[in-house]
């Protein structure tokens, strides 16, 4: 199973339009998870998130003090005992706007490339 990963931290005003478009993503419900890191939240996110779990793969945990890096290791530690070696994470931001095809790239691009361990995408 592959894995979005992403922290948020009072996203509220961000995540509804995020989730929406995550739900569009082709192959998200197939195979790939999503891991939310809650860094102290203290606004509607984890209700937005709760809700959003009804029709996609979420887990949400909770972050530690630190910021977002800190929190980004927390979700690695949290995968790193069942992952496999060809399992991708795909690291985001709690207000991007995902394409249809954004998962499908990253694993078309894994396929090609699999001697990379890591890719990067356009920043808008």
């Amino acid at each position: 199973m592959n894995h979005v990963v992403f922290c948020t931290r009072n996203g509220a005003r961000t995540l509804p339009a995020m989730l929406a478009s995550l739900n569009e993503v082709r192959g998200v419900r197939d195979c790939w998870r999503i891991l939310v890191v809650d860094n102290g939240c203290r606004d509607e996110s984890r209700h937005l998130l709760a809700q959003a779990a009804h029709e996609l793969p979420i887990r949400v945990i909770e972050g530690v003090d630190g910021g977002k890096n800190s929190g980004l290791n927390r979700a690695l530690d949290t995968l790193a005992p069942a992952l496999a070696d060809d399992e991708l994470i795909v690291f985001s931001d709690d207000d991007i706007i995902a394409e249809p095809d954004w998962l499908e790239a990253f694993l078309s691009g894994a396929a090609a490339h699999p001697q990379a361990s890591m890719f990067g995408g356009a920043i808008a």
